[in-house]
């Protein structure tokens, strides 16, 4: 489950085919607090770091977002808000 995000359903992301790591996939990986998979993607692609949204919003904006309220393990959320996806800095 992603979560929702400000009160709505976040909407299911698709994965692009490409040997880099796109947005949308580390998008997916950032929302579902994947620490293992969001560390190899930034490894993958280190330009994605500084990436932003339409809308302006970081990856620590997209990690933030997600409603934690429903998950009982809440640490992944907080080691990728603390920059601890291993890429130098919050995702």
């Amino acid at each position: 489950m992603l979560g929702h995000v400000r009160g709505r359903a976040a909407e299911p992301l698709h994965e692009e085919a490409t040997d880099v790591t796109s947005k949308t996939t580390l998008t997916k990986q950032v929302r579902a607090f994947d620490v293992d998979a969001v560390r190899l993607s930034l490894e993958e692609s280190p330009d994605l770091l500084g990436a932003r949204d339409e809308r302006g919003r970081t990856w620590l904006h997209l990690c933030c977002g997600v409603d934690v309220r429903d998950r009982t393990d809440r640490g992944p959320s907080l080691t990728l808000a603390n920059g601890g996806s291993g890429a130098g800095g919050a995702p």
